[in-house]
């Protein structure tokens, strides 16, 4: 996963997780470190969409993965302030998990306190292999 070459250089900052987290490895008490991005803003010809991504609250990673809660990285001072000091059109957020887990709710609303309930915020999500809309 991290050798040279691996999946974190492969991805390097195109990877957008704003909840995972990488240890150093097994056993070692170093901080875990940042896997990708926390957020892209992506800068079109006309508009610009800004762009999270975030895995549901999964209990079970393996040793070298710390997963933050989606409920306290929503609190986080860094989310805050790309919501109001960004300068975008639109919000889409690619979320690895069901498009009726709870948390779709607890993301949607915290982005709706910063930026405003007329703010367009599209949801790509995706964990339990159906097709559904909300």
């Amino acid at each position: 996963m991290t050798r040279p070459g691996g999946y974190v250089d492969w991805w390097g900052d195109r990877y957008l997780t704003a909840n995972v987290l990488l240890k150093s490895a097994v056993g070692e008490e170093d901080e875990p470190r940042r896997l990708g991005r926390k957020y892209k803003l992506l800068v079109g010809k006309n508009s610009n969409l800004l762009v999270f991504g975030f895995l549901y609250n999964m209990a079970d990673a393996c040793d070298r993965i710390v997963i933050r809660r989606v409920q306290d990285v929503v609190r986080e001072r860094w989310f805050e302030d790309a919501l109001r000091k960004e300068t975008y059109d639109a919000i889409l957020v690619l979320a690895h998990m069901d498009l009726v887990d709870p948390l779709v709710t607890v993301i949607l609303d915290a982005i709706r306190e910063h930026a405003g309930e007329f703010m367009p915020v599209q949801f790509v999500t995706g964990h339990t292999h159906y097709r559904g809309e909300k």
